[in-house]
């Protein structure tokens, strides 16, 4: 998939990719996800070692006039997701101070690393035309298949206040990938197919918007009618995934003013390293001191949740994690990354 096409579908900003493998920089980005430490500092449990999710409130604020009911995005989801499967809550995940925070390190990092994809540009041209990705998108869903055309990304996003989202868009794709989109406009749906490569993009109405590889595929998320086929009760979280490459199932429920983190890692031989685990997971106060100081910026956040893991191995092939951590979590993390700017965190990501 064409990368500028990934900006303007949000995937880049809501999920990174449908299997990201850094928790920190992942949908999350800010999906609250608990770090435990496998080396003398400290390593991560990733979505590529299992599913996470994350469920919301059981009463949820109005949604904006003409913007799709909660969930509605996985009616339009492939059946066949072999690759994987994906659903993320943005609006809850990036909810108070955390956007500000993301929009903020996002800005800086398009400012200081300019590159071929032309992100900065894609950027502008949606601030431009009103569109703030960050602020306004509701949710999304990730469908990875293998061998076929049926990968897709929907979203769900305030476009209400947006004047044309449909030309705001174009330009957007015009700014990353240099050619301006083939557009065609059928009822309330606006196509937006790539120059250089199959890739189409869809704004339906004022809410959605569906990227495939090819326009077939977008047609079927468009015309819908799945019923959410393989998602199970995805809507009901925050965060939910579901990836066979990396098998492992798991949830992080909202519990008043913490997430219940419960994770089940499936992987030849991996009970063997409870041991190892629960002795760093121990000394973890006391080794703080011997990390370099920006990793100790990021990991300062993520102390309750390291201190509060519970290891439980099931067979020799199968690890339940479970533990409990602030919701604050998230702006915690994101505003420790804005301080260290993307230059340091590249150097944390590769500690």
């Amino acid at each position: 998939m064409k990368r500028s096409f990934i900006v303007v579908s949000l995937l880049a900003l809501a999920a990174c990719s449908s299997h990201p493998s850094h928790p920190e920089l992942s949908d999350g980005d800010a999906t609250a996800t608990a770090a435990v430490p496998t080396s003398s500092a400290v390593a991560d449990v990733t979505p590529a070692a299992g599913a996470i999710a994350t469920e919301t409130a059981k009463v949820a604020p109005p949604a904006p006039e003409g913007l799709a009911p909660t969930g509605s995005l996985l009616d339009r989801m492939p059946a066949l997701c072999d690759g994987g499967r994906a659903y993320v809550r943005v609006d809850k995940v990036l909810g108070g101070d955390s956007a500000t925070s993301l929009s903020g390190l996002i800005d800086k990092g398009l400012a200081k690393n300019k590159d071929k994809t032309h992100a900065d540009e894609v950027f502008a041209a949606l601030k431009a035309g009103g569109v703030d990705p960050v602020k306004q998108t509701k949710e999304l869903a990730v469908c990875e298949a293998h061998g076929s055309a049926n990968d897709l990304v929907a979203v769900t996003i305030d476009l209400s206040k947006v004047k044309d989202p449909g030309t705001t868009l174009e330009k957007a794709i015009k700014a990353g990938d240099g050619d301006a989109p083939k557009k065609e406009v059928v009822g309330d749906v606006t196509y937006l197919s790539s120059q250089k490569s199959d890739d189409v993009l869809a704004v339906v109405g004022n809410s959605v918007l569906l990227f495939g590889k090819d326009r077939a595929s977008v047609e079927a998320a468009v015309k819908g009618g799945t019923k959410g086929a393989g998602f199970a009760d995805a809507a009901s979280y925050v965060v939910w995934a579901d990836i066979p490459d990396a098998p492992g199932r798991g949830t992080v429920k909202e519990n008043g003013e913490n997430f219940e983190l419960d994770v089940v890692i499936h992987e030849r031989g991996i009970a063997r390293e409870k041991a190892e685990i629960e002795e760093k997971l121990g000394a973890i106060d006391q080794n703080m001191g011997k990390l370099p100081a920006g990793v100790q910026a990021l990991v300062k956040p993520l102390l309750p949740a390291l201190r509060a893991a519970k290891l439980t191995a099931d067979g020799d092939d199968s690890l339940h994690i479970t533990s409990t951590f602030p919701k604050k979590t998230v702006p915690d993390v994101l505003a420790a990354m804005k301080k260290l700017g993307p230059d340091e965190i590249q150097k944390v990501m590769r500690f």
